[in-house]
């Protein structure tokens, strides 16, 4: 899933919430669809680049839908990039959850990380999951450059 294109949706038109909750439900059924026999869970990988504020009232009625039609299909979610910092006081929310709940859930700041969490390899994650995540663009630079609605992040050295 990628988050980003969600925030370009106008969600106080009730049209848009309902086409982007078909739109999750159509993808929740292509997995199950897909699932070989014996396999009854699937692992998401939720991509949130570039997202600082997700669209809350789309994640609500999204996680009513999926957990009132698809309990227990979830074997992990792995929510990613998310700067390290973030991951560590994120995790430790979690206790407050159940342990089954709680590991199903991963956060992860870098592609290896991500792969940590599967149980997949590199060459196994979509291209678009290998890309510099926010940590990543961050680490060891001086000053990033951020034009606004740009996705594309510049490093520049700072000149005294």
């Amino acid at each position: 899933l990628n988050f980003l294109q969600l925030l370009q949706v106008d969600w106080r038109q009730p049209e848009q919430m309902a086409l982007h909750v078909r739109g999750a439900v159509y993808c929740a059924e292509r997995m199950v669809a897909e699932m070989p026999p014996g396999v009854d869970t699937w692992t998401a990988i939720i991509n949130v680049s570039g997202i600082r504020a997700p669209p809350q009232a789309y994640l609500q009625e999204f996680t009513k839908v999926i957990q009132a039609n698809y309990p227990e299909r979830a074997h992990k979610i792995v929510v990613y990039p998310v700067p390290w910092l973030i991951v560590r006081v994120v995790e430790s929310f979690l206790v407050w959850l159940p342990e089954k709940t709680r590991g199903k859930v991963s956060f992860a700041s870098t592609s290896e990380g991500v792969c940590e969490a599967t149980g997949l390899s590199l060459a196994q994650l979509p291209e678009e999951l290998l890309g510099p995540g926010d940590a990543d663009v961050l680490r060891g630079a001086e000053a990033v450059e951020v034009g606004a609605g740009k996705t594309v992040s510049h490093r520049r050295e700072l000149r005294a």
